[in-house]
């Protein structure tokens, strides 16, 4: 299982005057990761031809803070991994390290959604297969469907 891994350059603005990130500087961290993950995906299969009408919504995000992130100059390290791939949406996993050490965790309800219909979108073959490099083994049957996301199924 291949990690995707990316890092983040904390802004002065992100911290606080006791030099501490704000939650909101943490979760726009843990957004940057995830479209990240996504340019790559959207990049690197054929549903391009039509990617106007797509987009891909954080349904859920919680995030756990483990220790205050502290500036530093040296980039943030985000790993991300694909907990459960789903008909039309992805559960993710992103934890963020300062420093070598885990400092918070996130979980993301991300779904491929369709801007002209307005409603959620099924992954592809391609997109399911590149998302499935970062997917942890022991998680693919883990955690039931959201209500919001039970008509995607």
């Amino acid at each position: 299982m291949a990690v995707f891994t990316h890092q983040v350059t904390m802004r002065w603005s992100d911290v606080n005057a006791y030099g501490i990130a704000s939650d909101t500087a943490i979760a726009s961290y843990v957004e940057e990761t995830r479209a990240a993950l996504i340019r790559k995906v959207v990049t690197a299969t054929t549903v391009r031809e039509s990617a106007d009408h797509f987009a891909y919504l954080t349904v859920r995000q919680r995030i756990d803070y483990l220790m205050p992130v502290r500036w530093q100059e040296q980039p943030l390290e985000l790993d991300l991994r694909v907990l459960l791939i789903r008909p039309a949406a992805t559960e993710l996993c992103v934890r963020l390290a300062s420093e070598g050490h885990p400092v918070a965790e996130a979980r993301i309800l991300s779904t491929c959604w369709d801007t002209a219909r307005n409603r959620p979108r099924l992954l592809n073959n391609e997109q399911r297969e590149f998302l499935s490099q970062y997917l942890v083994p022991e998680s693919r049957t883990s955690a039931a469907a959201p209500d919001s996301l039970e008509r995607a199924r």
